[in-house]
C-alpha cells in the first residue's frame, strides 16, 4: 500500500509532464511565475497528478478546469477603503468565494 510520502516522489518524467502543464497554463492565463496564481496554479498540477492525472494532455483538462471552477483567480482586489475586506481576501480567493453573503 502507498502511503503519503510515496506519493510525494516525483521521478524526472513526472515533473516533466507537471513542468509543462504548468508552463503551458502560464502561457493561457497569461500568469506571472512569481504571482500567487501561479503558486496556485502549480499547486494544482501537482495535486491532480497524485490523484491520477499522469497523462499531460487530461492532467491539463483538469488543472484549467480546476481553475475555472475556483474563479479563475483573476478577480477584483479588495477597495482600500476597506481593511476588514483586504485581510479576508486571501482566504476567499483561496476558497474561490467572490463575496461573503450576509
Amino acid at each position: 500500500m502507498l502511503t503519503r510520502l510515496d506519493l510525494s516522489v516525483f521521478c524526472p518524467a513526472d515533473l516533466a509532464i507537471c513542468q509543462g502543464v504548468f508552463d503551458q497554463i502560464c502561457a493561457r492565463r497569461a500568469f506571472a511565475r512569481a504571482t500567487k496564481e501561479a503558486e496556485l496554479a502549480a499547486n494544482a498540477v501537482l495535486v491532480l497528478f497524485q490523484n491520477g492525472f499522469n497523462d499531460e494532455s487530461d492532467l491539463l483538462v483538469a488543472a484549467m478546469r480546476f481553475i475555472d471552477r475556483n474563479g479563475g483567480w483573476r478577480k477584483a482586489g479588495p477597495s482600500r477603503e476597506n481593511p476588514a475586506e483586504r485581510r479576508g481576501a486571501g482566504f476567499r480567493q483561496r476558497a474561490g468565494i467572490g463575496h461573503w453573503q450576509h
